[in-house]
């Protein structure tokens, strides 16, 4: 059945970039509110453009290769019939990119404790959702419900923007976006070139994602030098940045780690 497609595709697609955003916003989340108790409004307006910036670097181009690879990735992962799903990862993708845009739009309003505007955004962005799932299911089938997802998580993004405008703006780094857009676009056409090799054959489907991950990443990686987007000058606070993360989720104040999750809750 449809719903069978949808749900396959849609929790294997999902997993891939949700733990890469999950990790974003973990270790990033708690430096911006550090920002705000310690340095005020200026500081943490720049340290939410940085974290933007980071999460356009970092998750877009992620969405888009692992959106054009979609064949290739549920034809591994999927039992034969589930596998016409790949139809959706591509949106998938984009509404867990649309997602993490959304926690963070929405640190404006959590550290001005407006927790109504934070339940109204989402209560807004539920009823579109629904209202577009009845409106074009029916017509279009389970990629439907892909995509309103995507429009739904983009306008929860909007919305938390919008609502927080009064006590922390947001400054979008646009050219960063214009940036990331095309260098990500030249990665997602090299990996779409790659995914034409998806078939039946676990090994074909293996052969299709590492080559279409490898070319992506490998042009990706050139788009943004040439771009400007990324100065080697940089890497050492770069590499700086990553250590800080990296001992945030190895350790919590009580002792365990946070990073993997424990099962069963959320910690």
């Amino acid at each position: 059945t449809e719903v069978g497609l949808y749900s396959a595709a849609y929790n294997l697609s999902a997993k891939s970039i949700d733990i890469l955003v999950a990790v974003f916003l973990l270790s990033l989340g708690p430096l911006v509110i550090n920002t705000w108790e310690r340095q005020g409004l200026g500081p943490t307006q720049e340290a939410l453009r940085a974290t933007t910036r980071i999460h356009l670097i970092v998750c877009l181009p992620a969405a888009v290769v692992l959106g054009a690879l979609g064949k290739p990735l549920v034809g591994l992962l999927a039992d034969t019939p589930y596998q016409p799903g790949y139809r959706i990862v591509c949106y998938v993708m984009f509404a867990s990119f649309c997602y993490g845009l959304g926690q963070i739009t929405g640190f404006g309003l959590i550290l001005a404790k407006r927790s109504m505007q934070v339940a109204l955004s989402q209560v807004l962005a539920m009823l579109l959702n629904l209202g577009l799932n009845v409106i074009l299911l029916p017509r279009y089938g389970f990629v439907a419900a892909g995509i309103t997802t995507v429009v739904a998580y983009g306008v929860l993004a909007l919305l938390q923007a919008l609502f927080a405008r009064r006590y922390l703006v947001w400054p979008f780094p646009f050219k960063t976006l214009r940036n990331v857009a095309i260098a990500a676009g030249a990665a997602g056409l090299a990996a779409a070139g790659c995914a034409t090799l998806a078939s039946s054959s676990l090994v074909q489907n293996l052969r299709s994602l590492c080559l279409g991950g490898l070319s992506a990443a490998l042009v990706y990686g050139i788009g943004l030098i040439l771009l400007g987007e990324l100065d080697m000058r940089a890497l050492p606070r770069v590499k700086q940045t990553w250590e800080r993360v990296t001992r945030w989720l190895a350790v919590a104040p009580s002792g365990e780690p946070r990073w993997p999750p424990r099962s069963g809750g959320a910690q």
